[in-house]
């Protein structure tokens, strides 16, 4: 592969990566460390210390955004609003309120939303399971789905029985989050929609939170809580063929028969004076045609179920054991995750920046996104302006004209030790040992 080839692959596949940082924090520290340019032997320990002060900051400030998002959802949680009839202007209200804290929280964990024409494409793409899903999305007054990472994997697709064999390719998202707010009771368009609602367990007025992780693109309409197992087109044949063929033989059968059939009951209950042998003989076969017709229909009921239940368990294999969270046991998740790209952000743009100094933003961002594809498996598309307003937050760098500048090592502890101090009351105990 040529130079100018290769370059425009790389281009093209980091334009369809999130921000997301798939490496563990000890991992990017270890790989910092261990660059002799970044980070030179004598200043191993004040990276080191650094890197704590960070940690420690960015835990302190989303633990406090932690209370705020879970006041916000207690208005619209399932668990708590119980049988309250929410009107719907509170019902909005409540509802941006929360929104707006919780959208937050997924762009700091570099969560994307899933836009509207990527999810109309789920409807109409190859999908990872073999089934057709309705979900009725009348029940909702709105649904959103995030995402955080995106792979491309190749399955093997069987048809005809196992006969045929190909491979597929597939987009794949290695998180997946659902925000589905059910609409409030004075919304709700007819009694069978509030029927269903109530049959399926979802509350009117609250917001359904749920994650997931490697969810197929195709598949992300399943993930709705309404969503319904249709038969294809393909079992319809199979299962309806049979019934016509087999059912309507016995059925014609039946009609001429059915009348000799009541007579014969009749004349047992003493409406009829008399009957013939005949008549007797028929009856009799019209009996044995009624249930071999009743064990005809058993039979391709349990066909029907059997079909149904082999959906659920692919339900099960391909969804249920990829939830991670939902709803307010969520928060806790998000959160991690938003402190824990925070953190590997800032750390990675000052060391970066620091040994460039003047260097411009979109460079800063190339340098980086080199740096990362070096040193691991991993395709990035860096986020340099929003780790650059963290730096500038804390006092660790600053822009003239352009050109990005931090502060010396010793001065950007010292710093983030004043700005740890500034949590505190005078006189609380450091949380940190050395600051």
């Amino acid at each position: 592969m040529t130079d100018a080839v290769e370059q425009a692959s790389w281009e093209a596949i980091t334009d369809t990566r999130d921000h997301f940082l798939p490496i563990r924090k000890s991992e990017l520290l270890d790989a910092l460390l261990d660059d002799k340019e970044l980070v030179p032997a004598a200043d191993k320990t004040a990276v080191m210390q650094l890197n704590r002060l960070l940690g420690a900051i960015f835990h302190f400030e989303y633990f406090a955004r932690l209370d705020a998002v879970r006041d916000a959802y207690y208005a619209v949680d399932p668990e708590y609003i119980g049988e309250t009839q929410m009107a719907p202007d509170v019902f909005e209200r409540n509802y941006r309120q929360f929104t707006d804290a919780f959208i937050s929280l997924l762009t700091g964990a570099n969560f994307v939303q899933i836009s509207q024409e990527e999810i109309g494409k789920s409807y109409h793409t190859q999908s990872a399971v073999k089934f057709e899903v309705d979900t009725p999305v009348e029940d909702f007054y709105e649904f959103r789905f995030f995402r955080r990472g995106q792979r491309l994997e190749t399955l093997e697709r069987r048809s005809w029985y196992g006969l045929r064999k190909r491979e597929v390719d597939i987009d794949v998202y290695d998180n997946v989050v659902l925000l589905a707010a059910i609409k409030p009771y004075g919304s709700l368009d007819s009694d069978k929609q509030r029927e269903r609602l109530e049959r399926l367990n979802m509350v009117p007025g609250s917001v359904i939170i749920k994650c997931f992780r490697n969810i197929a693109s195709a598949d992300i309409n399943i993930l709705l809580p309404n969503a319904r197992i249709t038969m294809t087109w393909l079992d319809r044949i199979i299962l309806g063929v049979p019934a016509l063929v087999g059912g309507v033989p016995i059925v014609l059968k039946l009609v001429s028969s059915l009348t000799v059939l009541f007579v014969v009951i009749g004349f047992y209950l003493g409406l009829i004076a008399s009957v013939g042998d005949e008549d007797v003989k028929t009856a009799l076969a019209a009996l044995g045609a009624l249930v071999g017709l009743g064990g005809f229909f058993i039979r391709q009921w349990v066909r029907y179920e059997r079909q149904s239940l082999r959906y659920l368990k692919q339900i099960t294999e391909n969804f249920f054991f990829r939830s991670i969270n939902h709803n307010a046991g969520f928060f806790d998740y998000i959160l991690g995750a938003a402190e824990d790209q925070d953190h590997k952000e800032a750390l990675v743009t000052y060391l970066v920046a620091r040994c460039h100094p003047g260097i411009r933003a979109d460079d800063l961002k190339v340098e980086i996104e080199n740096w990362v594809k070096e040193r691991f498996p991993v395709v990035v598309k860096f986020e340099v302006a929003d780790a650059l307003s963290k730096l500038q937050r804390l006092g660790l760098a600053r822009v003239d004209q352009g050109r990005i500048t931090c502060v010396h090592l010793n001065d950007a502890a010292s710093r983030l030790a004043t700005v740890w101090h500034r949590f505190f009351p005078a006189g609380a105990p450091a949380a940190i040992d050395g600051v």
